[in-house]
């Protein structure tokens, strides 16, 4: 095994390949400026290797797997930039410069030590932002290009890296037959054109290695030979057309020969020794299982279809125009021992399934009896921005959509899994909300508690967080709910008019819901699942739900996202609120309807005693009540008098007595209206819980109105007649 040494040291063993040019100059690379690797990553398991299938896609892919700081801190801990020893590059007066190397290179010295790729600056950035800028705008693993750094010129672990390892830090645009291209020198050209390149072939650009069978040789030297390799997937197809050799059986015994060539190699061992789960795939995501409809992406009136309802084995999936047949309905259950989902039609009970569990690109999808076997298992994956792609559980391909732009009525199959949007899909459930309405929210937890502004109606600002509360009827608990021209809906605080937003339209388990201004944003749009006599609120931005943090119904318990659990902490009661309009009323006890809430002796006086008394249509009997946004309760007044329905002297005792007072806005003249269940009304006190009330359920003439504490008689709910 040779030592360890940085590429730049006489001592070094280099292995050249090469990559020959093709057509319409595509730019070749250095595919390895590998070596025998060092004992640091000796453990990993070559056995594993697998030539056609080096990385995942989703790995290659997962572009936030690191933020910047946890990319700085990967590189100080791969290298703490200690290197004193600037001695052997110090000549003369030239510090870091030594000039009998062809062409010349120069360190970087500061403070007596050199200066490593961790600590160093380059076009105004550190190396780990560029990494994470590169990895973010290319949607490419900042984990795959620290390897290609370390692979290509040992930078990540190099003590004293020098100019013209940076100016080629990842090999592109550097032909074995030619010196590199100076188009593409330093650290920051070399590592977004090369995430640039992982990219284009992830999104099934160009590629000089297609999947399925390729020959591929064992160094640049064609007399090494070569073998034909089955490459499975996309990423693997990029490192091949950025480096194109394979190792032979001396390299992968961990020796070394005239044929050795170690890119791809080195490329898999590094990422196993320093990340590991090189083959990690797409994680599936859970939904709430329901019936839903699954629209295209772009094409928002089209969902997936039964050709012409039928209901046989074989019968082919299309996309078609929505029309909310059964054809076009979609159970999705969750496999809780696969962890996928199976997909019934709700016309035949029959399922979505591969033609015979094929694995090709191009695979037919079909209808089929169910048989529980893996071409009718599907994993739901999260595209982002509540697009989900659905990814066959023999082969990891998606299901795409074939030739939509040419037909009314394209087809669908599997294809090689890409960001695409003939492969993004809309999952809209159709159990929804059956009309638009205000409701109040209840949880399954504790249907006591409901969905609350926290401080109330005067603290809905943009921002304030939403919680469970005791249902008091206050503004705060009250929600207009309406659907938006997309098939999803809005949730809106009657009150403020604020809408239920998640944090930042974030997807993290966890993430605060909070209320916000309209902003027309996935962050405010829902879908409503209703499965029995309860509903599940979905993020259009995630498919991930309200949830009852921790499933505690405790008052101010916080709501948040979080992903399907199937658990009550994510179901909700919605029950729906009269809405009181501005106007006049008479005021009837429920327990007699001919009786109305009356003045004594249609006096005007202030302390005048307020009763029930038989309907007779006189002034006495006449009250306009209207709704005070500011204080979210409501007025009611006599049009005669101009005088309120008092609490006499704001009292909260029971028994109180309710008389007439000139209007004063105090909470004795303020009152809060709701459902109170087969078209009544509780009237509360705003300075009590206590509700209006007649004394003792009487029905004669006179008999006094009070204060009393909720109990749910007849002599507490009021009918309002709009006159």
């Amino acid at each position: 095994m040779e030592q360890k040494t940085v590429r730049r040291r006489n001592k070094r063993a280099w292995y050249f390949v090469g990559l020959v040019f093709v057509a319409v100059f595509v730019f070749s690379f250095l595919v390895q400026r590998g070596k025998v690797l060092d004992e640091e990553v000796e453990a990993v398991n070559l056995a594993k290797f697998d030539p056609g299938y080096i990385i995942s896609d989703y790995q290659m892919s997962n572009y936030n797997s690191m933020d910047e700081s946890q990319i700085q801190a990967f590189l100080k801990s791969k290298n703490s930039c200690n290197d004193t020893s600037i001695g052997r590059y110090t000549v003369g007066e030239k510090v870091g410069y030594f000039s009998e190397m062809s062409p010349p290179r120069t360190w970087h010295i500061k403070d007596g030590h050199f200066v490593c790729m961790a600590d160093e600056v380059f076009d105004g950035g550190t190396a780990a932002h560029i990494i994470y800028q590169a990895a973010q705008d290319y949607r490419i693993n900042p984990q795959v290009l620290l390897v290609l750094l370390e692979k290509e010129q040992s930078l990540v672990r190099d003590t004293f890296p020098h100019s013209q390892q940076y100016r080629s830090a990842t090999g592109y645009g550097c032909p074995d037959t030619a010196e590199c291209s100076s188009k593409y020198y330093g650290l920051k050209n070399q590592i977004r054109n090369a995430a640039a390149m992982f990219r284009t072939v992830l999104d099934g650009g160009w590629t000089n290695y297609p999947l399925g069978n390729n020959y591929i040789q064992y160094n640049p030297n064609a007399s090494c030979g070569g073998s034909v390799v089955n490459i499975r997937n996309l990423a693997t197809s990029a490192l091949y057309r950025y480096t194109p050799y394979q190792p032979n059986a001396v390299t992968l015994a961990g020796g070394s020969d005239n044929c050795s060539a170690y890119g791809n190699l080195n490329f898999y061992r590094y990422f196993e020794d320093w990340f590991g789960g090189s083959l990690k795939t797409y994680t599936g995501m859970r939904v709430p299982d329901g019936t839903y409809y699954i629209r295209m992406e772009k094409e928002i009136n089209k969902v997936i279809d039964v050709y012409a309802n039928r209901n046989i084995n074989g019968t082919n999936i299309q996309v078609f125009e929505k029309n909310d047949s059964d054809a076009q309905k979609w159970y999705l259950k969750y496999n809780s021992a696969t962890q996928d989902y199976t997909i019934f039609n709700t016309l035949s009970g029959k399922a979505l399934d591969v033609e015979g569990a094929g694995i090709e690109d191009g695979t037919n999808i079909q209808l089929w009896e169910s048989n529980e076997t893996c071409a009718q298992r599907w994993k739901i994956v999260d595209k982002g921005n509540g697009l989900v792609a659905f990814l066959s559980a023999c082969s990891e391909k998606a299901i795409s959509v074939e030739d939509v732009k040419k037909d009314e009525s394209p087809n669908i199959a599997i294809m090689q899994y890409q960001e695409k949007t003939t492969q993004g899909w809309n999952i809209i459930p159709v159990n929804s909300l059956e009309k638009d309405g205000l409701y109040t929210i209840q949880s399954r937890v504790n249907e006591k508690k409901v969905i609350d502004i926290s401080g109330g109606i005067k603290n809905a600002r943009n921002g304030t967080n939403i919680q469970i509360w005791n249902n008091n009827n206050t503004g705060a608990q009250r929600w207009q709910i309406e659907k938006t021209n997309d098939g999803y809906y809005r949730i809106v605080n009657y009150q403020s008019k604020k809408t239920i937003d998640v944090d930042a339209g974030l997807s993290s388990d966890g993430t605060n819901i909070q209320v916000w201004d309209n902003n027309n944003s996935c962050a405010q749009k829902w879908s409503i699942l209703k499965n029995d006599n309860y509903y599940t609120f979905i993020s259009a931005c995630s498919n991930k739900v309200i949830d009852l943090e921790a499933g505690l119904a405790m008052n101010g318990q916080n709501i948040q996202l979080y992903g399907a659990n199937d658990t009550k902490a994510q179901q909700w009661l919605l029950k729906e609120i009269g809405v009181i309009k501005d106007g006049e009323y008479e005021i009837a006890p429920v327990l007699d309807d001919n009786k109305v809430v009356d003045i004594n002796a249609n006096q005007n006086l202030n302390g005048t005693n307020i009763q029930i008394w038989e309907s007779n249509g006189t002034v006495a009997q006449k009250w306009n009540i209207e709704y005070d946004p500011k204080s979210d309760y409501y007025n009611i007044v006599n049009p005669n008098t101009k005088k309120a329905l008092d609490v006499e002297a704001a009292g909260i005792s029971k028994g109180t007595n309710i008389h007439l007072w000139s209007t004063n806005n105090t909470c004795a003249q303020k009152w809060t209206i709701y459902d109170g269940g087969n078209n009544s009304y509780i009237i509360s006190s705003a300075c009590s819980n206590l509700v209006l009330d007649v004394d003792g359920a009487k029905k004669q003439n006179g008999t006094n109105v009070q204060l009393w504490e909720a109990n749910g008689t007849k002599a507490q709910k009021w009918s309002l007649k709009k006159l």
